[in-house]
């Protein structure tokens, strides 16, 4: 089994209990049901209670197991399935025992932000009353039983539990019980934990299903019918397979859990997944005496100690997927020492390698434009001086060297600037002005206590983007006639302030379809945060591609898709 995070359970140890008392309940020590335990609501009526109740173990953990009423309440708005927690091993447990446990009921909550799971703890004792039992029937998650909502994550901020249209009073109605992921369609490869997630049904019902098999997020819309399948030793048999999207992984049984801000369906059986034929996207946007194509790609910080692999796979792409763009904007450029932080700013090796891998693959000589940052001035991976950088095909478009400069005021403290250049085509003079925002690391989960959830840095993002649209209007204000192409990883979706305040500029991202509107898979949702935006004068002359070859697949070489506009301009 890989090294993977370590499952909620594991945290018990440190188990945050929350506080609260609940008058007119008998337990300490009486015999109730799981399904009471549960309650019809996130937490439980029995907090802090010492009961004692009795259920098939139907998986088994290690530090732990997950019991389950052999018949249930046949009532949806209550879970029959708890886990009871050991803290070791419990060797003498088997599944399919019939075990009694006397505990003390815990609301654990596994990261701050997340809900919690209900649990039996405080050294629970347990006896086994007779063995070898059926397992209890899984709930079947699809059309011939229990079908996810499919729009609302959370639309009142738990005030009422609704799990036929709130997925995450859903999912609650389902912890520690077993289920079977009907028809389970991959929309995301597997994560760096192995993790994938599904719609069920082969998507049919799903919404904002993309025509290579995503499921993207719109504004109203963020897929509460996404379900997380995870392995965990040694509940699962075997490691989740390697898929890609669009890999069906046919009925998947497991526990339903929760960890990390996600709603996870530990796998108890093992399953084959059926391959499709997904193949990486080469786009039709080609240079030619005409039309200058330009292209946004974040390389994921590239550096000169990264595999040669790295460095010729995305020359591969550069040549073949991106068909050789006349410039192409890119993101987390590192230094020559990359994460060493020895005071190195200069990246020409990080630039040259890269060159000489394209050459190598008898592609165009790039040059690269540049400037490096002061010294741990623009976050990123420690000691790597992130920046963005240029390539640019000096045999197709000039460089007007004077016009190179960042934009610095304070919404870029601490953060990577936008690095502005203009280039000469056909006797049209283009401004390019690359940029890469400032993270969302550190949102709450969609899944999580806050609703809606926080959306990190979206106030500094909005600042850098005024601030770049401050620049815009300056460059329109002294030309009206100024060709100007805004691009780069704004890490912020199409329909949020940050993008939407951009109002001197058309955000080429729209032009596309809502479904196929995505660069970046994060828990299985896609969705657009590279874009390029270009003034409205060159909207009707300008095409733009979303070019698929890394997010859907389990080996990428960066965690995002190279965008690229075309653009005709006669001399």
């Amino acid at each position: 089994m890989k090294i993977k995070r370590i499952n909620l359970i594991i945290f018990l140890a440190a188990v945050i209990i929350i506080q609260g008392c609940f008058s007119g309940i008998k337990a300490q020590g009486s015999q109730v049901k799981i399904y009471a335990i549960q309650g019809e609501q996130h937490q439980t009526p029995y907090l802090d209670k010492t009961v004692t109740t009795t259920g098939i173990v139907t998986a088994i953990a290690s530090n732990g197991f997950y019991l389950q009423d052999s018949i249930g309440d046949k009532n949806n708005l209550t879970s029959d399935g708890i886990f009871v927690f050991t803290r070791t091993n419990p060797r003498s447990i088997k599944q399919g025992d019939l075990v009694e446990v006397t505990g003390k009921v815990n609301e654990f909550i596994p990261k701050p932000n997340n809900l919690s799971v209900t649990n039996l703890a405080d050294n629970p004792r347990f006896k086994i009353v007779s063995r070898d039992h059926d397992l209890p029937m899984g709930i079947i998650l699809g059309i011939n039983e229990r079908q996810p909502p499919t729009e609302v994550i959370d639309d009142d901020n738990f005030a009422v539990f609704d799990p036929d249209t709130d997925g995450v009073d859903f999912y609650e109605t389902l912890e520690g019980m077993r289920v079977i992921v009907q028809d389970a369609l991959a929309v995301s490869s597997n994560n760096s934990f192995g993790e994938i997630y599904t719609v069920v049904d082969g998507g049919i019902n799903a919404t904002g299903i993309s025509e290579r098999g995503t499921i993207n997020i719109n504004i109203n819309d963020y897929n509460p019918e996404r379900i997380q399948i995870d392995d965990q030793s040694p509940i699962s048999p075997k490691e989740t397979p390697t898929v890609k999207v669009g890999d069906r992984l046919g009925d998947v049984t497991g526990i339903v859990s929760y960890n990390f801000g996600n709603y996870e369906v530990i796998a108890t059986d093992s399953t084959a997944p059926r391959q499709i034929d997904l193949q990486p996207e080469i786009t039709e946007l080609i240079p030619t005496s005409e039309a200058l194509t330009i292209a946004s790609y974040n390389v994921l910080n590239l550096a000169p100690d990264n595999p040669q692999e790295k460095f010729e796979a995305i020359a591969k792409q550069i040549i073949t997927n991106l068909r050789t763009p006349d410039i192409i904007a890119l993101q987390e450029i590192q230094d020559n020492s990359g994460a060493l932080d020895d005071g190195v700013v200069d990246a020409s090796q990080t630039y040259e390698t890269l060159i000489a891998a394209i050459i190598n693959q008898k592609g165009v000589k790039y040059n690269y434009l540049d400037i490096p940052p002061s010294n741990g001035s623009d976050g990123g991976q420690p000691g790597g001086n992130i920046r963005v950088g240029y390539l640019y095909n000096p045999a197709r478009v000039e460089l007007i060297t004077d016009s190179v400069e960042r934009i610095e005021t304070d919404a870029f403290v601490d953060t990577r600037k936008p690095l502005i250049a203009t280039f000469r085509f056909n006797n049209n003079n283009i401004t390019v002005i690359n940029n890469h925002l400032t993270s969302k690391g550190g949102s709450s989960p969609l899944f999580g206590q806050i609703q809606p959830p926080i959306n990190n840095n979206q106030e500094t993002r909005e600042a850098q983007t005024e601030a770049i649209n401050n620049y815009v209007k300056t460059i329109l204000l002294q030309n009206p006639q100024a060709k100007l192409v805004v691009l780069g990883d704004f890490n912020e979706f199409e329909f949020l302030p940050p993008l939407t305040q951009l109002t001197t500029l058309a955000n080429l991202t729209e032009t596309l379809p809502e479904n196929e509107r995505y660069t970046y898979i994060f828990e299985g949702n896609s969705q657009a945060i590279d874009h390029i935006l270009v003034n409205p004068s060159l909207l009707p002359i300008t095409t733009y591609d979303i070019v698929h070859t890394n997010v859907e697949f389990s080996e990428l070489v960066s965690d995002h898709e190279p965008v690229i506009c075309r653009i005709i301009l006669t001399s």
